[in-house]
């Protein structure tokens, strides 16, 4: 249900971007915004969300309105990195040097357009957040080659940290209510801030 609301938030934004001549009306990432690449042996593929007019690649996010944490860190300019990953892999894709991340909460209330840029070789920023698309693909190749060739499954948590940290490490000025809410009530496993790679 959580994953059918977010989607048509999506959607919907996507038609807001569309009825407001942003993004071309007849756009469909199924058939305008698919991508093939080939980086450090590796076959990547992904559909853009959106391009806009000017042709410049655009991610669309929801987020809960509820948690005033995830918004907040948006606000104070550190989108998520993954969300800023994927934009970056659809901007190395296309050659592009620039594209947006377009964030809002489901209940419409908070908006984030982010400008997204390339740096310097495969490396990309957007607000505070930076990535290096070369050391991910590289990790990718790894669990391609070692992993998935070998049909051996990969410690999901090689060198991010841990899933389930002890309760007396966790400082817990930097969990957000609604996690410690779900810890609590059994719905939530508090790991390192990296455990989610």
């Amino acid at each position: 249900l959580k994953l059918g609301a977010c989607n048509g938030v999506e959607a919907q934004m996507l038609k807001v971007l569309k009825d407001s001549g942003l993004v071309a009306t007849d756009y469909d990432q199924n058939e305008h915004g698919r991508i093939e690449i080939e980086r450090a042996g590796i076959k990547i593929s992904g559909r853009i969300d959106a391009k806009m007019v000017d042709d410049r690649c655009l991610e669309i996010k929801s987020i809960n309105n509820k948690n005033s944490f995830d918004i907040k860190k948006y606000a104070d300019g550190y989108p998520r990195e993954n969300y800023v990953g994927q934009l970056a892999i659809y901007l190395d894709a296309t050659g592009q040097k620039e594209g947006v991340l377009f964030v809002a909460s489901v209940d419409g209330l908070s908006w984030f357009w982010l400008r997204c840029y390339h740096v310097k070789d495969r490396v990309y920023r957007c607000m505070n957040v930076e990535v290096d698309l070369d050391k991910e693909y590289q990790r990718w190749a790894k669990i391609y080659n070692e992993n998935v060739l070998k049909d051996i499954e990969p410690d999901p948590f090689d060198g991010y940290g841990r899933y389930k940290i002890p309760l007396d490490e966790i400082d817990w000025s930097k969990v957000s209510k609604t996690d410690i809410s779900k810890a609590r009530n059994g719905y939530k496993v508090i790991g390192d801030p990296d455990s989610w790679k």
